[in-house]
């Protein structure tokens, strides 16, 4: 049994799938990606393609089912076909980068948590740091400025074999505790009322990016969960968060290139 996979559903997302890839690679040391391609009408395919070529741990899927919600049933397609395959598996998307403190490798962070059926990370929310238009760096590199607080929303990694059913796209029902970094138990919910805690592994949400890009994404792509369209100038001004600096993903990425 292999370790870690990380999976990811993706449409249209030519311009941010190599860097998501190479940083979570190279950056915290993923080994295994499980990613099913939605229909996507770009180049998406092709560079996703390009990038197995040198890295044989990349499984592509085409998952071109008509209907929403389309997120629930990729995930539960990935859990029932690799439950046996992995020891953890990590959802996330395209806007989101998982982060270490100090860098440290993912499974090595992992091995402090194997007693539990699922370890929840809490969102920081990154803003558009001003920018309007898109330009080819990397996201890490482009925003890095978020908001002040830890976001009480979570994502999941999760030991496949431990699932009862998808909730969410941010959470599992499991057959033991699914806990935040702190251990703490997060029953049935996607978020904790108290609020939680970065300090140890978390994922930067780069909910926006620019202010283009965003309007232009949530315009035209309907969410994965719910198939509906968000009023795109609303989301924005609502997520555009740019309190405090946060270097700390953009290092891991920077240590990653330099090696």
């Amino acid at each position: 049994m292999k370790y870690l996979a990380l999976c990811l559903l993706c449409k249209n997302e030519e311009n941010y799938i190599q860097d998501w890839l190479d940083y979570h690679h190279y950056g915290i040391g993923v080994g295994s990606f499980l990613i099913y391609n939605n229909e996507s009408t770009d180049h998406t395919l092709e560079r996703i393609t390009k990038w197995k070529n040198k890295h044989p741990e990349c499984e592509v899927f085409t998952f071109n089912i008509p209907g929403c919600p389309v997120q629930k049933l990729a995930y539960e397609r990935c859990i029932e076909a690799f439950k046996e395959s992995y020891t953890w598996i990590g959802f996330i998307d395209t806007d989101e980068y998982i982060v270490t403190r100090n860098g440290i490798l993912l499974e090595k962070v992992l091995k402090k948590y194997e007693g539990y059926s699922a370890l929840c990370l809490h969102w920081l929310i990154f803003g558009a740091n001003g920018h309007t238009h898109y330009s080819p760096k990397p996201d890490v590199e482009r925003f890095t400025m978020r908001e002040d607080k830890v976001n009480p929303h979570i994502k999941s990694i999760v030991n496949p074999r431990e699932v009862k059913r998808y909730l969410t796209p941010h959470k599992f029902t499991t057959k033991g505790l699914s806990v935040d970094e702190r251990r703490v138990p997060l029953g049935q919910h996607e978020s904790t009322p108290e609020g939680g805690t970065a300090k140890i592994i978390w994922v930067n949400h780069y909910a926006t990016r620019s202010r283009d890009e965003c309007i232009k994404r949530r315009s035209s792509i309907r969410r994965a969960d719910t198939g509906e369209l968000r009023n795109a100038l609303e989301f924005f001004n609502t997520h555009d968060h740019n309190d405090v600096q946060d270097l700390r993903a953009f290092s891991i990425w920077k240590g990653s290139v330099s090696r």
